[in-house]
């Protein structure tokens, strides 16, 4: 996961600095901006999902595990969604911090460019979890690996080949966590290994939110 992030965010400031001085500041605020306004919040809520994931397959209540996950997946959503507000009205925002025009403007257009990323990286987060209190880590492991040389080559063919820009950096991210998604699910479906955990949705996903919460907002 620390690859995903970190890798992602150095790899997406380097492109930054190809496009101009400009993209590279604004770029780089709105990712700081990004970090602390939201990927740390979605990642410190989503911690509570490991006691509780953890005690229940330590217990072996795996229908517990599946509906923690299901919960955990409603709350980051509804937290992106409010994200997203903050995100998309961030301009006023910087001009009162006394931010340049010019560079709030391009702080604003990256972040809005980001909240795909920002859905997709709430649901890796949920699924790491969900795998990982199983024992099974070797296929996000791997993902995980590859996902920042992925990142690199599409952000290279983006900027060079289709001329997008900051927008096309920011969209990248999407492309890159979309992907990654994707194989995690591929795994669960063919695999088999969690399908004592993973029974499907049901209507205990809007239940059970207080200990995920409880624990996720002192987080």
């Amino acid at each position: 996961m620390g690859l995903i992030t970190y890798g992602k965010s150095a790899i997406s400031t380097y492109f930054l600095g190809k496009l101009s001085k400009e993209a590279l500041v604004g770029g780089s605020l709105a990712i700081g901006v990004a970090n602390i306004t939201g990927y740390s919040i979605i990642s410190s809520l989503a911690t509570s999902m490991d006691g509780i994931s953890s005690q229940a397959c330590g217990a072996q209540q795996w229908t517990l595990i599946g509906q923690t996950l299901q919960c955990s997946i409603m709350i980051l959503t509804l937290t992106c969604i409010t994200i997203s507000i903050l995100w998309l009205n961030i301009e006023p925002v910087l001009l009162f911090c006394g931010q340049n025009p010019t560079i709030s403007s391009i702080a604003t257009t990256y972040l809005g460019f980001s909240l795909p990323d920002l859905i997709f990286t709430s649901l890796i987060i949920s699924f790491k979890i969900f795998l990982r209190t199983q024992d099974v880590t070797l296929p996000f492991m791997f993902s995980a690996t590859l996902a920042p040389f992925l990142h690199a080559i599409i952000n290279n063919v983006v900027i060079h080949t289709f001329g997008l820009g900051i927008q096309g950096v920011a969209l990248v991210g999407s492309f890159t966590n979309i992907k990654f998604l994707i194989i995690l699910l591929l795994y669960l479906w063919f695999s088999r290994n969690c399908s004592n955990s993973w029974q499907g949705w049901s209507y205990q996903c809007f239940k059970q939110w207080w200990p995920i919460l409880r624990q996720g907002i002192l987080s």
